[in-house]
């Protein structure tokens, strides 16, 4: 057996395995966006592109569903990069139990997201959560408030727990970037008379460039594609206010039962996602030249 024949033979389960999972599901739900299969009537007939001219109607669901996934995703992602960074700089000096703190700080990912979502509805819950007692009490508020089910409210509530669970992966990535950066680099800045603020906009920012492209990059996939926060707190209410994408598949595919037309939806997800895929490998590579 030659080694092209080796190499092939190792790299063979791994490759079906990818395409049964990834590539068949993919090819199918494309498929499928080309009928009007329901979940109650299989099997579908081939429509070509109606799906795709509905949901693309002007009184589709698809654009006010998009504009909140917007906002999710970047509110999310934005505020978790700024209090992550803060949080860093911080804490990169600390020496003594560096160890068990970043473990600590891995603590909100090792639960499952029901929990998580379950928690947080909880404590923002009107009669009984601990966030309207204590606000209460400290006479912030006047009577409790529906935070998950007011209309002003319901976004910026899934959007801080988002914020709590996504500032410690923030965190440690950035720390980690920090950990890379040489001392003398900061000792040389010193000599040369620049204040912590020029320093951290002309030397530390700049050497965490790639790092904070790629965190930032992979959160803003994740985000974009979370559908168990909004969908375990909100349901994608009051009004369909907090409805991003992923509901709303969810809601045209299993609620509605119109599976051909959520996989369009689903294409239209993964045609984003694609352009910013290959715009995240442009930046990568440019800023390894």
């Amino acid at each position: 057996m030659n080694r092209r024949a080796f190499y092939i033979g190792l790299l063979a389960p791994g490759l079906i395995i990818l395409v049964l999972v990834i590539g068949y599901p993919t090819i199918l739900t494309f498929y499928y966006s080309a009928t009007n299969l329901h979940i109650y009537h299989p099997p579908g007939v081939f429509i070509g592109l109606r799906n795709y001219l509905e949901i693309f109607g002007s009184e589709s669901e698809l654009y006010p569903a998009l504009l909140s996934n917007i906002v999710w995703t970047a509110a999310s992602v934005v505020f978790q990069l700024f209090f992550g960074m803060i949080a860093a700089l911080c804490l990169s000096g600390i020496r003594r139990g560096v160890s068990l703190f970043r473990i600590l700080l891995f603590v909100p990912w090792t639960f499952p997201a029901v929990s998580l979502a379950f928690s947080w509805k909880w404590m923002l819950e009107p009669a009984i959560g601990i966030v309207n007692y204590f606000l209460i009490r400290l006479g912030i508020i006047a009577g409790p408030i529906g935070w998950f089910g007011d209309m002003s409210r319901a976004m910026p509530s899934v959007i801080a727990m988002n914020i709590w669970f996504g500032v410690p992966y923030m965190i440690i990535s950035i720390i980690a970037g920090l950990d890379s950066i040489p001392a003398d680099v900061y000792d040389s800045a010193k000599i040369d008379g620049a204040n912590d603020w020029q320093t951290f906009w002309q030397i530390t920012i700049p050497m965490l460039a790639r790092i904070l492209l790629v965190v930032v990059s992979l959160r803003v996939l994740w985000v974009f594609n979370n559908f168990s926060f909004v969908f375990m707190t909100t349901g994608g209410g009051p009004n369909n206010r907090t409805n991003i994408l992923p509901v709303l598949i969810y809601q045209v595919g299993f609620r509605e039962g119109w599976l051909g037309r959520a996989s369009a939806l689903a294409v239209v997800s993964l045609a984003i996602l694609t352009v910013f895929a290959a715009f995240l490998l442009r930046r990568t590579d440019e800023a390894h030249e």
